[in-house]
């Protein structure tokens, strides 16, 4: 059986996406609360799921179709990125994918 998505589950999609982008903008400030030791682990996840997000977008919002993951180089980029950074962010990652221009399928 395949789960096909309606205008109205893409628009429904699209609209917690985004909602979700605003959750993470909101909790960055959060992660200076955290101890500096656990710091970067918790940026590390962010930058994860905001990933996961972001693909999600990219992709045409198909999760009824197949599950959204990330490849081992992309994960490997995102542990890299939060072992070398002085201030681990999870916002880097939504302005990157934001500033590459990545095309935004936006098909119902």
């Amino acid at each position: 059986m395949t789960r096909r998505a309606t205008s109205a589950f893409v628009e429904l999609m699209r609209f917690q996406v985004e909602r979700v982008r605003g959750l993470y903008r909101r909790a960055e400030p959060l992660l200076d609360l955290i101890e500096p030791d656990c710091r970067r682990c918790t940026s590390l996840m962010g930058a994860v799921y905001c990933r996961i997000l972001e693909k999600i977008g990219e992709e045409g919002y198909p999760v009824l179709q197949r599950r959204i993951g990330l490849s081992l180089t992309n994960k490997l980029g995102l542990v890299t990125g939060a072992m070398v950074s002085s201030r681990p962010s999870w916002i880097e990652e939504l302005s990157v994918q934001r500033s590459r221009g990545d095309p935004r399928k936006e098909t119902n």
